[in-house]
């Protein structure tokens, strides 16, 4: 996480960054994966995504 906050001093993350990225991830899951592993995939990439931007002080729900 201490990587991202401080890359984040610099590049300014935005949640729309977070969205694309998730959108990225799902659509690789989506496509070579399927079932309870490819959800739980997916469900630990938002919680991550959920806490990151909770850090960065910029979650919006």
């Amino acid at each position: 996480m201490q990587k991202h906050l401080n890359k984040n001093a610099f590049v300014n993350f935005k949640k729309e960054h977070f969205t694309i990225w998730m959108s990225y991830f799902f659509e690789v899951i989506d496509k070579d994966f399927e079932g309870i592993n490819a959800l739980k995939m997916k469900n630990r990439a938002n919680s991550i995504a959920t806490v990151m931007q909770l850090k960065m002080n910029i979650y919006k729900s």
